[in-house]
């Protein structure tokens, strides 16, 4: 016997209703999944922001070093270039004379060896952390004073075998290389008198030649 009309609707209802509920249950879920996606989204866009942020901040610092740096090398290279040619005025000072306000000498153009500071046209507060030495003195790497530009000495080790005690001295020494200015001891038997205008190289150990204050400097 086939179902009447009134069964076969009420399973069509049946089937009917059951598929909606599957729908709304996978809509729900689908709701909920694109909710945590949301937050999920939410959550790695905040956290890209703050990395960001720490990376504009990092920036920034790098920024700022560098330009210290290049600042800090340009100072130094003038420093330098005028100690060559023989020109400006030489500034001393012994840490422990001046006040507690005076600081970062070697920032400013200083050479120091302990507390003991010269510098040729340093920067800062030059004449209240320091002295003006007179005319024709250049700072001396090794001593840290200011003393009169006279003959530089230069020496390879090797070649003088008989020499030693080169740094005590006063020789700047790169591996088996030395130079000096007004060196202690008898020059003449551990070290040859280069030409004048020449002053220690710290970089080298040699004595190099005067070089002139490149325009703009």
């Amino acid at each position: 016997m086939s179902p009447g009309p009134s069964t076969t609707s009420a399973g069509g209802a049946v089937a009917s209703a059951a598929e909606a509920q599957r729908a709304a249950t996978a809509a729900a879920d689908d709701s909920k999944n694109a909710g945590s996606a949301m937050q999920v989204a939410a959550h790695e866009d905040a956290l890209g922001q703050g990395d960001q942020a720490d990376g504009a901040k990092w920036m920034n610092m790098a920024t700022k070093l560098s330009t210290e740096a290049k600042l800090g090398a340009f100072n130094s290279h003038q420093a330098q270039q005028k100690a060559f040619s023989g020109t400006g005025v030489c500034y001393e000072a012994l840490k422990s004379n001046y006040p507690a306000t005076c600081q970062n000498y070697e920032k400013v153009g200083f050479v120091c060896v302990g507390a003991q500071c010269a510098g040729l046209d340093v920067l800062g507060d030059r004449d209240t952390c320091s002295m003006r030495m007179p005319a024709g003195t250049m700072p001396n790497p090794t001593t840290g004073k200011c003393e009169p530009v006279t003959a530089c000495w230069q020496a390879l080790k090797t070649d003088y075998p008989a020499c030693s005690q080169y740094e005590a001295e006063g020789y700047l020494c790169v591996a088996d290389q030395c130079a000096a200015m007004n060196p202690q001891g008898e020059p003449a038997q551990c070290a040859k008198m280069m030409p004048a205008g020449t002053v220690p190289d710290p970089a080298t150990g040699r004595c190099v030649p005067v070089e002139p204050v490149a325009p703009g400097m």
